[in-house]
């Protein structure tokens, strides 16, 4: 067998052969289910191709024949169609799926008519500034762009996200624009190049192009930024500066391709009889009691621990895909996920094991629990878990395209997203982040539904209780494992068929010292009970400690435990998380930004969002005002509140400098957006003199501050 491959051989694995021409390779790799994401960053991409370039090695690669029972992927770039249906020597990648990714990604054109739509870019930066040398390892500038920023990252190594006005000046200077109205997009990868560059241009145009040389090489370079010049500022640029440069200029670049080109990475290859044999531990498996663990999964783990760090939750994943290969494909039917595939499926096993007559919610399950499951006095477990996912018998083939697990996901949906005007429900953004943040609530969640489903009863009649638990829990909770245990023994006492009448008073039954709710309030007795605010007799001394703790305190210590514990938790989290914000703008989100959600993992990488959180009153007039007899700190306590912010697009997101409101915001339809009153603009348009000496006009802002985030 052919043990050594080149980089192009490596990448036609995803691209097809038209990368290798005479030179195909006797067998192709692809991934076995148990295989992991792709969980490269970005510095690691852009790194690895500059050691090709620098002629270091990357490192040899492991593969197997392909494993019985276990679903094949073909990678990123060829998604769920065979690049090679007529070639019979397969073998599983075992080790070794980031740097194949990241070297298919060099060879992918992302602008050949033929092009397929794909979230992400790799450039070469033909002209870098010097002064970037000075910030990392780097001798060539590679740089990635995805769809999550196709302005790109930082220049140094670990390739950070860029700062907000960076990014804002990026989408300016290419002239982009999102569209107004109901239908928000947000740039394409191919619509952006890399911010921090001078003339890139895409690697691939660099690769496929390697039979020539020299002159020839930089003028079929040159023709195609021209064929593309007239949409492409980048392209435009780097045309003009490839025609009046001199070929030597770029030996470099051209010395370091050839050193690419001829890379050749070695394979080592597990052999049958280890595949096949098995482990002491899977040898014992007749005992109910041990743990069974395959010789496949004991070379995964260590294959594993020696590359990209791989979280608990991704191992138990890839062994639940190891041992019911059939559950990806389940997993892949649901679109948008609310959150990871690793986490839905150990969600799914927990609700699956829940529907029984346990009288708790099954706890998180462990990679010897999930080992158990294949012992034959598993069997009842293994079936609920089959049958949750609809895979049948197990196979990779036997699996429903409506499975129980399916149908949940659509009713929590229906429960909980906003659907319109003046609905209650929830951004996409805020249902990703119940789902990722409190994953215990999800849970309950799906328990819920599947019972509501079971029933068979009007599941819209619950949708408001669901919200008004699902938000309380969420934000307000501070055990949620021990309040949802709490709810979930009182759904098993309801012997009869569901009814919203079940809901009634359930918070009540978790708002103790044990079960973890805070004592919900409604705004009116936040205002007249707990929110005091300011008066001009107090307002320089004022401060949240002070007036929530202390004050009514009044040296009692049991009461200033119970204030610190159950109050002030909760006056943080309608102050200053910005969830309630979102929450606030629900209907605004819902039309501007209807086409964005975040369940996509790579949607919100590195915090990545299509809208920004802006200031009313700018920080620069109450930030760093000298101390003396000015209102500074009343200021800066409320102006970091929920009420002295709005969200806005990202890209309108640009400097005001100490503009005030009345001039900054002229149209209705944008006081309408932050949910400010017209005539309340005056209040966000305190001057730095004024927080120094202007006592009505402080207590004005703070005043309007506190009543706007109580109304919203």
């Amino acid at each position: 067998m052919q043990n050594i491959l080149k980089l192009n051989q490596i990448a036609a694995w995803q691209l097809g052969r038209h990368l290798v021409r005479n030179d195909e390779p006797s067998w192709v790799a692809t991934l076995p289910s148990l295989q992991r994401d792709a969980v490269w960053k970005p510095g690691q991409v852009e790194l690895l191709w500059d050691s090709l370039f620098r002629g270091f090695p990357i490192g040899s690669l492991v593969i197997s024949e392909e494993l019985d029972g276990q679903k094949s992927r073909y990678g990123k770039l060829a998604g769920s169609n065979d690049p090679w249906p007529e070639k019979n020597d397969k073998r599983h990648l075992l080790d070794g799926q980031q740097r194949s990714n990241a070297i298919a990604l060099g060879f992918f054109d992302p602008f050949a008519p033929d092009a397929i739509e794909f979230g992400s870019i790799l450039w070469l930066d033909l002209c870098p500034d010097i002064q970037t040398f000075k910030v990392g390892t780097r001798h060539f500038f590679f740089r990635l762009t995805t769809s999550a920023h196709p302005w790109g990252y930082e220049t140094s190594d670990a390739a950070g996200r860029l700062h907000a006005f960076e990014i804002q000046n990026a989408v300016k200077e290419c002239g982009w624009k999102s569209p107004q109205g109901d239908s928000y997009q947000r740039p394409a990868v191919v619509d952006l190049w890399p911010a921090k560059s001078n003339k890139p241009i895409p690697v691939a145009w660099l690769l496929l192009n390697a039979d020539k040389q020299g002159s020839c090489l930089w003028t079929a370079i040159q023709e195609r930024c021209e064929a593309i010049s007239e949409r492409y500022i980048w392209a435009r640029n780097a045309a003009k500066w490839l025609k009046e440069l001199a070929p030597e200029f770029l030996t470099e670049i051209e010395n370091g391709l050839r050193r690419a080109l001829k890379t050749t990475v070695p394979f080592l290859e597990v052999s049958e009889e280890t595949v096949h044999a098995k482990s002491k531990q899977e040898g014992h498996a007749e005992d109910s009691s041990a743990t069974n663990i395959s010789n496949v999964e004991h070379l995964f783990q260590r294959l594993n621990n020696g590359g990209s760090p791989i979280t608990p939750e991704e191992l138990q994943y890839s062994m639940i895909k190891a041992y019911w290969p059939g559950i990806e494909g389940t997993i892949d039917l649901l679109k948008p996920r609310p959150m990871r595939a690793s986490r839905l499926a150990l969600l799914g096993c927990r609700a699956a094991f829940s529907s029984t007559t346990s009288k708790t919610l099954h706890a998180a399950i462990s990679i010897s629990a999930l080992r158990a499951l294949k012992n034959d006095d598993q069997a009842d477990r293994r079936k609920l878990m089959s049958d949750y996912f609809g895979l049948g018998d197990g196979s990779v083939q036997a699996f429903e395209l409506h499975p129980p697990i399916r149908k949940v996901i659509e009713l929590i949906d229906q429960w909980l997203l906003h659907r319109g005007q003046e609905d209650i429900g929830l951004p996409p953004v805020l249902r990703t982040a119940i789902a990722h943040n409190s994953p215990e609530v999800y849970l309950l969640l799906m328990v819920l539904a599947q019972r509501v489903l079971s029933d068979q009863v009007n599941a819209e009649a619950f949708r408001p209780r669901i919200l008004a638990i699902a938000t309380a829990l969420h934000w307000f909770c501070y055990d949620q494992h021990r309040a949802v245990q709490k709810i979930f023994e009182r759904l098993k006492q309801c012997s009869q068929k569901l009814t919203p009448d079940f809901f009634e008073g359930v918070l009540h039954t978790t708002s103790d010292e044990q079960s973890g709710v805070r004592n919900l309030v409604s705004p009116a007795d936040l205002e007249d009970n707990i929110i005091v605010c300011p008066n001009e007799a107090n307002l320089q001394q004022w401060n949240w400690e002070q007036e929530i703790i202390e004050k009514p305190a009044n040296g009692n210590l049991n009461e200033r435990a119970r204030l610190e514990n159950y109050v002030w938790p909760l006056l943080c989290q309608i102050l200053w998380n910005r969830e309630l914000l979102l929450f606030a703008q629900r209907e605004w989100l819902g039309k501007r930004f209807r086409a964005f959600d975040n369940a996509d993992v790579s949607a919100w990488e590195d915090h990545n969002r299509p809208w920004d959180y802006d200031h009313l009153l700018p920080n620069v007039i109450f930030d760093n005002v000298k101390l003396g007899n000015s209102y500074m700190r009343v200021c800066q306590a409320w102006g970091g509140t929920n009420g002295n912010f709005h969200i806005l697009p990202f890209e309108e997101n640009r400097s005001r400098g100490a503009k005030p409101a009345i001039i900054t915001f002229t149209d209705p339809e944008q006081w309408k957006m932050m949910l400010v009153q017209p005539g309340e603009l005056d209040a966000f348009s305190l001057t730095r003199e004024g927080v120094k000496e202007d006592t009505q006009s402080v207590l004005r802002f703070v005043q309007v501050t506190g009543l706007n985030f109580l109304d919203q």
